[in-house]
């Protein structure tokens, strides 16, 4: 998970509202050794706005002094600046330096930061007891991120021995808030009654807030859901829609299943145009039932041209993504087998080679 957003995003809600003199120098002229004024000129170099030349230079000069005087904002920003070599050096030990007391004044993106930077060992010794001390502060303040990697902790058990019931807590506030993931988690608890009791209908809410949100895992389960009648009426209509959103995701198992429903008119006019585009979606992203399927179809001309060259290719295709299912992948071998009785050998090995090529990428993705 990225940390909170840069200090221009995240800082610059800090002086909303302010009225910048034209000269800023001049403006801040008395106001020197005041640290809420030191904050303020430095997140000026920093944006370079209201009429103040950027210099990054310039912003950590300032916001150090303000850090130093005790500023929490500042020394959050400078943290950050550190954290990603934003116009210093990066040095992740200035980086905990600064979180820390920005974290111990109370600063709920320093006190999130500083946690990801222990739970991940990021610039200090991989620390989940610490991670989760911070997190918690974080959570307990309202910062939505805090809570989501919180739920994530309890429920791997991660530095805290598991706690479900503490995950669902956790996961239910984020996804309050509007945190995605927890709301696909949040689902996928109530779906499987894990630390909550199995509520199908809290499993169709929260997957369809975080389908709604464009979480193509939320839209495929949430699509199965309506295709196959659970927790919900029966509706291949909704389910075409929402394996849809997920196929053109990028989703290969969502692909698939909708290449199936054109394919078998199930919810939708048979269409095998369509049922060959997806097939040929899942087939490249390496599922075994779509390369089978798209075989097939290239053999019998089914939705495109018959091509026995490309039915071959996809039978090869099949052979090398089943080779730990002997079930399926005696099936390939068969159909590959009839393929190459009606295939030039010399085409037929052209394919072959193009087929182990294009398995090998597919696995390094």
């Amino acid at each position: 998970m990225k940390k909170i957003a840069a200090v221009v995003c995240s800082l610059l809600v800090a002086v909303s509202g302010v009225a910048w003199a034209a000269d800023v120098p001049d403006w801040f002229k008395g106001k020197e050794n005041d640290p809420e004024s030191q904050f303020l000129l430095g997140l000026a170099y920093y944006s370079g706005e209201d009429g103040v030349t950027e210099d990054k230079a310039k912003a950590i000069e300032w916001f150090t002094k303000a850090a130093e005087a005790g500023q929490s904002d500042a020394q959050y920003g400078l943290a950050l600046m550190y954290d990603e070599g934003d116009g210093v050096p990066e040095d992740n030990a200035k980086a905990i330096e600064w979180y820390t007391k920005a974290a111990l004044a109370g600063n709920t993106d320093a006190q999130f930061n500083l946690a990801l930077m222990y739970d991940e060992g990021d610039g200090v010794p991989e620390d989940n007891a610490k991670a989760i001390e911070w997190y918690t502060k974080a959570a307990l303040a309202g910062n939505t991120d805090a809570q989501f990697n919180l739920a994530l902790m309890y429920d791997e058990g991660e530095g805290v021995p598991v706690d479900k019931a503490k995950a669902v807590q956790w996961y239910t506030k984020a996804a309050e808030n509007g945190n995605v993931g927890a709301q696909y988690n949040l689902a996928l608890m109530y779906d499987e009654g894990e630390g909550v009791p199995q509520d199908k209908a809290k499993v169709i809410e929260w997957y369809t807030k975080a389908a709604e949100a464009g979480n193509g895992k939320a839209q495929f389960n949430l699509a199965l859901m309506y295709d196959e009648g659970e927790g919900v009426p029966q509706d291949k209509a909704k389910a075409i829609e929402w394996y849809t959103k997920a196929a053109e995701a990028g989703n290969g198992k969502a692909q698939f299943n909708l290449a199936v429903m054109y394919d078998d008119g199930e919810g939708v006019p048979e269409d095998k145009a369509q049922a060959v585009k997806w097939y040929t979606a899942a087939a490249e992203s390496g599922l075994f039932s779509a390369q089978y399927n798209l075989a097939i179809m290239h053999k019998n001309g089914e939705g495109t041209d018959k091509d026995l060259a490309k039915a071959y290719y996809w039978a090869c295709r099949a052979v090398l993504a089943s080779r730990d299912d002997g079930e399926k992948n005696g099936k390939a071998e068969e159909l590959k087998k009839d393929l190459a009785k009606d295939l030039d050998a010399e085409k037929a090995s052209e394919q072959e080679e193009q087929a182990a090529a294009d398995h090998d990428k597919a696995q390094e993705k």
